[in-house]
């Protein structure tokens, strides 16, 4: 398990789901 590749992996699926979902409230 790597972390160093892990937490970035995170981080942007949280942005993505963030973009994502300010596009359909929008």
């Amino acid at each position: 398990m790597r972390t160093h590749a892990t937490v970035p992996h995170i981080f942007r699926t949280l942005v993505y789901y963030k973009d994502f979902a300010r596009q359909g409230f929008s």
